[in-house]
């Protein structure tokens, strides 16, 4: 996969960052910190073959690549009613339970799904495999807490493990 990354350049979650800078795109950065959730299923979902299983995954993020963060961020805020974070380039829902919106320059638009520890990471990430998702060959920072797994179409995504320290 040719995701265009500009030499001297590392690659992180869907995106690229020049060394130096320590933060991802949907990650939590300064200012910005995570929700506390009891561990454990959130829902639960039935299989095309009707088998229900448990869910320990949910949508965490939207990453939405813009040209112009400062712009889409005031339109954004106002349209879903969502507060800026200390980061401007983080909306923050007014209310629980509704995902969070990180505008970026440089990622590309995609999916954060969370997970609140690693043995859920692992257990959903196998679960998407199964219902037709593939691992993404990816260039990981040594302490990564996310996997980018790829939908059936080609749709990158990240399961991120926000239970791991930042």
């Amino acid at each position: 996969m040719n995701l265009n990354r500009p030499s001297g350049v590392r690659t992180g979650r869907l995106f690229t960052w020049a060394p130096g800078v320590t933060t991802l795109a949907g990650h939590p950065k300064p200012g910005f910190s995570r929700p506390a959730r009891a561990h454990g299923v959130i829902g639960r979902a039935t299989s095309d073959a009707g088998h229900s299983m448990d869910l320990m995954i949910r949508i965490g993020a939207i990453v939405l690549n813009t040209a112009d963060p400062e712009r889409a961020g005031a339109f954004w805020s106002h349209a879903l009613g969502y507060d800026r974070a200390t980061n401007p380039d983080f909306l923050v829902p007014q209310h629980s339970g509704a995902s969070r919106f990180h505008l970026d320059r440089t990622d590309r638009t995609h999916l954060d799904l969370w997970t609140d520890s690693k043995a859920e990471q692992r257990a959903e990430v196998e679960r998407l495999i199964s219902l037709g998702a593939t691992r993404v060959d990816w260039d990981y920072p040594e302490d990564a807490d996310f996997i980018v797994l790829a939908d059936p179409t080609g749709n990158l995504f990240c399961v991120i493990d926000i239970g791991a320290p930042n």
